[in-house]
């Protein structure tokens, strides 16, 4: 497999669990919880897929280096691990039962991951 279809595949993942994050987020306004925990749940598996992805082309063709204008390295590397850290907290607080946290944070962090304010 190319690097260039590891890519491909790895934007496809982020692409199609954006679409289920939407999903979910519709499913969780109408009041269906059960449809909102699957919807998570894929959309979970649609991250670890993405990681998959990307180790594998990391370790089959190494790291890709930050490509953008040198002045916008700060922001991107801060948005990036503003993202991560949201998503690596909010799952827990999900899967913990401490709905009232998760129902405070996951907003943001969807916002934050779909890249709007």
């Amino acid at each position: 497999m190319t690097s260039e279809t590891l890519a491909l595949l790895s934007v496809a993942s982020v692409g199609a669990s954006a679409l289920v994050l939407l999903a979910g987020y519709r499913a969780i306004r109408r009041g269906d919880r059960a449809a909102h925990a699957r919807r998570m749940a894929l959309a979970g598996v649609l991250a670890a897929l993405f990681l998959l992805l990307y180790l594998a082309k990391t370790y089959f063709y190494g790291p890709q280096l930050y490509q953008g204008p040198g002045a916008l390295r700060p922001l991107y590397l801060g948005v990036l691990a503003f993202r991560s850290l949201l998503a690596a907290a909010n799952l827990p607080l999900a899967l913990s039962g401490r709905s009232g946290l998760h129902r405070r944070i996951a907003p943001w962090a969807l916002r934050v991951w779909l890249g709007s304010p």
